[in-house]
């Protein structure tokens, strides 16, 4: 999803279809045409196609949400085999993964504000901080680093 992000910052794609979160010009998806350009290939429409880029950072911003509330929900109401060091590492990854998503919808909202869009940056890596942090903790049998 960060990955998408940095696309969609270099493109300025975000400066397209900010006029309502979810919808993307009233729509759930832009039109097929806006996101495949007929000029490029195919895979370079996720590379230098701004409506595509955006579009696909959305659907991955989607998915990685929905997945870690999945896994935090799983988590918190199994008893036993995880240890607290790792349930307390997964609970931080769910809450920069929810303030990261916070910050990505307020960022649209606000049509890219400047400081909103450099806290939604920024946030990505404090997500990719906690992501690192719970993989060490398991890494590490659940010794606290």
């Amino acid at each position: 999803t960060a990955f998408s992000g940095a696309f969609v910052a270099g493109l300025d794609a975000g400066f397209l279809y900010n006029d309502g979160f979810p919808l993307m010009g009233g729509r759930v998806f832009p039109p097929m045409e806006e996101l495949f350009e007929k000029d490029l290939p195919l895979y370079r429409n996720f590379f230098e196609n701004p409506v595509m880029a955006q579009t696909f950072h959305r659907v991955m911003a989607g998915i990685t949400s929905t997945a870690t509330i999945g896994l935090a929900v799983v988590a918190r109401r199994t008893p036993g085999p995880l240890p607290p060091q790792v349930k307390r590492a997964l609970m931080m990854v769910y809450g920069a993964v929810a303030l990261q998503a916070t910050l990505g919808m307020l960022t649209i909202i606000t049509r890219m504000h400047l400081h909103m869009a450099a806290t939604h940056q920024s946030g990505a890596v404090f997500m990719l901080a906690m992501v690192c942090r719970l993989c060490a903790i398991l890494g590490s049998r659940g010794i606290v680093l």
